[in-house]
């Protein structure tokens, strides 16, 4: 499995990145950033960019206040997507902050394992992208700091995928507020092959010309006591918009849609220094 470059041309980068005219690179200088709405808990930032050592990898930088280098912050972390030559979206790597500097790889058969045609590694959405539901069985491995060296054995994950004209919510600096239609990437990804047996769904929004703006977890109990207020309501996100198994409960929830001056003179990703080594497949 190889990885496409944005200069490819395909329609769904513009949902994977922030676009100013054209596509907002790592060494992009970030005046404004997308932040979640204010609330109880401490801020997350979160800046969709182009990897400029490659241009086939988008970097969501995670970070918290005062949203600077990654080194400054054991909990900035990020995730890592490509859209593979065979037309998937997916999550090539990941860095939860609590292992500060370690990417982690979601890999599939075929990497360090034998290949059988399944779907393999953390899948986004699939080339049937469209406004009906579609899904996927895609079966899953972690390889540590490389994604040659898988580790356990692969694991069923139920996705499903859809593209939507939504009404997306957003705040200016944290003060006006309003919406604005854009497509939008819903992905839902399950613990089980089985969705009726999951115990945790993740739901991403990828809103086009923004990148990421909504994540929230869905497990059989709620983690986050805020977890409610974050998740600002709009079209197929917040409580009461349900999963494919009825008994999980909204459990943690971003909106990065709250665009505010960047703090930080002249920030740009490569500069704060994340991703640390990152391999692209």
């Amino acid at each position: 499995m190889s990885y496409q470059g944005v200069w490819q041309g395909d329609w769904r980068w513009s949902f994977l990145l922030r676009y100013d005219g054209q596509p907002l690179w790592d060494t992009t200088w970030l005046n404004q950033r997308l932040t979640d709405w204010p609330g109880s808990s401490s801020t997350e930032c979160i800046d969709c960019v182009l990897d400029s050592n490659t241009g086939r990898a988008v970097l969501q930088y995670k970070s918290f206040p005062p949203f600077g280098s990654f080194a400054s912050d054991p909990g900035n972390g990020g995730d890592v997507l490509g859209i593979t030559d065979g037309g998937w979206i997916k999550v090539i790597a990941t860095s939860d902050g609590g292992h500060p500097g370690q990417l982690y790889y979601f890999v599939g058969p075929g990497a360090g394992m034998p290949a059988d045609g399944r779907p393999g590694g953390w899948v986004i959405a699939g080339p049937d992208l469209a406004q009906n539901w579609n899904s996927c069985i895609s079966w899953i491995a972690q390889s540590f700091n490389d994604p040659w060296h898988p580790v356990g054995q692969l694991t069923p994950a139920y996705t499903q995928y859809t593209l939507q004209f939504i009404d997306v919510p957003y705040l200016v600096n944290g003060g006006s507020q309003g919406s604005s239609k854009r497509w939008v990437i819903v992905s839902e990804h399950y613990d089980h092959e089985d969705p009726m047996q999951a115990t945790e769904c993740e739901r991403f929004g990828y809103a086009q010309y923004m990148g990421c703006f909504a994540w929230e977890f869905w497990a059989t109990k709620i983690n986050s006591a805020d977890a409610a207020a974050r998740a600002i309501p709009c079209p197929f996100f917040g409580p009461g918009s349900g999963t494919l198994n009825p008994v999980l409960r909204l459990s943690d929830a971003r909106r990065w849609s709250n665009w505010t001056r960047g703090a930080v003179p002249n920030f740009t990703v490569k500069g704060a220094g994340w991703p640390v080594g990152l391999v692209i497949p």
